[in-house]
C-alpha cells in the first residue's frame, strides 16, 4: 500500500541567489529550480503568494497546504498566526486527514507525528496552529511526552533540546536518531504529517548562525529518515508555507517561492506542483491513485460556501 509523509517546514523560501552554501539540500538559488536533490530527490519552486497582494502568512499558508484550497483568496488577504473561525471551518471540512477518511483510509492509519507538552492539554484550545487543528478536527489523537519517550512521536524540536532545557527528563536525540523515529512512524501509517517551525523562529530572530545550524540538522535528520525507509512504497514530500529564513535582512516573511521536495518511487509527480495549493492535492492523489489537475480547488470560495459540497476536476 502506498504511504506518504508530508514534512512541513515553516518559513523556508528559495532565495534569488544561493545563501546556505554549506547545506547542500537548501543551497540553491531560484534559477537552479527545478533541481535534483541528494538521495535521488527532486525539487520544484512553488508559489506561496496565491494571487493575493502582501506577504504570505502562516494561518492562510498552512491552511492552504492542509486543504488544497486557496485560503488567502477565501479571506481576501494573507492571515498570520493561528486560524480563526473561517479557516478552522475550512480545515475541519476539507483537511487532508478528513478527506482521506472519507476516501476510506482508516483513522488509525493517519498520524500527526508531533508531541505536545503537558501544559498544552491543560489549557483551552482556542488558539492552536493550523496543523494542530487539522488533527483535532479529524479525531486524530495528539501525542504526549510519554509517546515521545517511547518513540511514538517527535517534538517540533526533534532533538528534544528545548524540552530538556525546560526540565523534562528526556533523552537528547541526534538528528539521525530523530530521522529513524520519524521513519518508524511513516512505515506504520498510510499518511503521516510532521510540523517543524524552528526555521520560522530563526527567521524572525534574524539569526544566521542559528539558521545554519537548524538547516544542517534538518538535512541530517532527513537523510537519516530516507535511509530508514523503503522508498518503493513511500513518498516523502517536504514543503513550506512561506519564505522567511532565507532572507534575514528584510522584514519578516518574503514573497519568494518555497521549495517542494520529493523522494521515493513517485517523486517525479512533484514536477506537477506549481503552488503550495497543489501539495495536498498531490498527496491525496498519491494515496488514492487519482490523477487531479492540480490547483483545481476553487479559489473563489466564500466563507458561506464552505458549508456546501465541493468537487475536484479530474483528468478524463
Amino acid at each position: 500500500m502506498a504511504k506518504v509523509l508530508l514534512f512541513f517546514i515553516d518559513g523556508l523560501g528559495i532565495p534569488p541567489r544561493p545563501i546556505f552554501k554549506d547545506v547542500p539540500l537548501f543551497s540553491s538559488g531560484l534559477k537552479e529550480y527545478p533541481r535534483k536533490l541528494p538521495q535521488e530527490g527532486l525539487a520544484v519552486a512553488a508559489d506561496a503568494r496565491l494571487g493575493i497582494p502582501g506577504l504570505p502568512q502562516s494561518a492562510t499558508g498552512q491552511s492552504t497546504l492542509i486543504t488544497g484550497i486557496n485560503a488567502s483568496a477565501i479571506m481576501g488577504r494573507h492571515v498570520s498566526g493561528f486560524p480563526g473561525p473561517i479557516l478552522k471551518t475550512l480545515i475541519g471540512k476539507k483537511g487532508l486527514f478528513q478527506r482521506l477518511q472519507e476516501k476510506g483510509v482508516p483513522r488509525e492509519e493517519l498520524c500527526f507525528a508531533n508531541a505536545f507538552r503537558p501544559t498544552f492539554f491543560q489549557r483551552p484550545r482556542t488558539k492552536v496552529s493550523a496543523s494542530t487543528y487539522h488533527a483535532l478536527s479529524a479525531g486524530i489523537p495528539l501525542a504526549t511526552l510519554e509517546d515521545l519517550s517511547k518513540e511514538r512521536a517527535l517534538y517540533h524540536d526533534f532533538t528534544n533540546r528545548s524540552l530538556i532545557n525546560h526540565g523534562y527528563p528526556l533523552p537528547l536525540l541526534s538528528p539521525r536518531q530523530a530521522g529513524r523515529v520519524l521513519a518508524h512512524l511513516t512505515r506504520n501509517h498510510t499518511f503521516t504529517f510532521y510540523e517543524y517551525f524552528l526555521t520560522d523562529l530563526a527567521g524572525h530572530k534574524k539569526d544566521f548562525s542559528l539558521a545554519i545550524r537548524l538547516l544542517q540538522e534538518l538535512e541530517e535528520m532527513l537523510f537519516s529518515l530516507l535511509d530508514h525507509l523503503s522508498l518503493e512504497d513511500t513518498t516523502v514530500i517536504m514543503a513550506s508555507d512561506h519564505g522567511n529564513v532565507e532572507d534575514l535582512e528584510r522584514s519578516p516573511h518574503t514573497i519568494n517561492p518555497v521549495p517542494v521536495m520529493a523522494w521515493g518511487r513517485k517523486r517525479e509527480e512533484v514536477l506537477r506542483v506549481r503552488s503550495i495549493q497543489d501539495v495536498p492535492l498531490l498527496t491525496e492523489d498519491l494515496l488514492t491513485l487519482g490523477k487531479t489537475h492540480l490547483t483545481a480547488m476553487p479559489t473563489s470560495v466564500t466563507p458561506a460556501s464552505l458549508h456546501n459540497p465541493m468537487t475536484r476536476t479530474t483528468s478524463p
